[in-house]
C-alpha cells in the first residue's frame, strides 16, 4: 500500500473531529445532547480506541511481513476485517453519544456518524474485494490490491476534505472542549 492504514485511520478520526466543529453553525440541538466537555470527551475516546484497534491490526500484519500472495491476502483479510470490526463499534458509540448540547449539535452529531457509516460501508464492500484477490501469481494479486487500496483511499480522503473545511469554521464551546480534553490532544499528536 502507498499509504500506511494507520495514517488513513488518523486521518478519518481527525478529520472527523473537526467536520464536528465545521457542522455545528446551522442545526438545533438534538433531544439527547451532552454539554461540550463530556461530548468531546465520549467521542475523542471512542476515536482513540478505534485508532489503537486499527493501528493493532496493522503493526502484527507489519510485523508478520506476509510474502507470498495467499498470505498477503489473509492478512490484507484480517486488517480490513479488524478496521471494519472497529468501525462498527466506533459507529455504535457515535449513536450512544448523543449530540453536543450546542447550536448545530444535531447536525455535527449526525454528520460525523455518517463520515464513519461511510467509511463502514467501504470496508465492508472491499474486504469482499480482499476475497476475491487472486493468489497464484505475486504480480497479479499486487495488481489486483492496487484498486481495493485505492477504493479504501478515495473513500477516506472526504474526510480529509471535511478536516480543510473545518479549519475556516469555528464553535467556541466545542473548540474549548476539545482543546481540553486529554483523549483529543491525544488524537492530535497522532497526526
Amino acid at each position: 500500500m502507498r499509504r500506511p492504514l494507520k495514517s488513513l485511520a488518523v486521518v478519518v478520526a481527525l478529520g472527523m473531529l473537526l467536520t464536528l466543529t465545521a457542522a455545528g453553525a446551522s442545526a438545533s440541538t438534538s433531544a439527547k445532547s451532552q454539554p461540550p466537555a463530556a461530548w468531546a470527551k465520549s467521542v475523542c475516546t471512542s476515536v482513540n480506541g478505534w485508532l489503537k484497534s486499527v493501528e493493532g491490526a496493522v503493526k502484527k500484519t507489519v510485523a508478520a511481513a506476509p510474502t507470498k500472495p495467499k498470505a498477503g491476502k489473509k492478512a490484507l483479510a484480517k486488517v480490513v476485517g479488524s478496521a471494519l470490526a472497529a468501525t462498527k463499534q466506533l459507529v455504535a458509540r457515535f449513536k450512544k453519544a448523543g449530540a453536543p448540547a450546542v447550536k448545530g449539535g444535531g447536525l455535527l452529531a449526525t454528520s460525523a456518524l455518517e463520515g464513519f457509516k461511510q467509511v463502514q460501508r467501504t470496508l465492508v464492500a472491499e474486504l469482499s474485494e480482499v476475497n476475491h484477490l487472486p493468489t497464484k501469481s505475486p504480480a497479479a494479486f499486487v495488481a489486483a490490491a492496487r484498486p481495493i487500496e485505492d477504493a479504501l483511499e478515495s473513500a477516506l480522503e472526504h474526510v480529509q476534505a471535511a478536516f480543510n473545511a473545518a479549519t475556516t469554521l469555528d464553535v467556541q464551546p466545542l473548540v474549548k472542549a476539545f482543546n481540553a480534553e486529554p483523549a483529543c490532544k491525544e488524537i492530535a499528536a497522532a497526526t
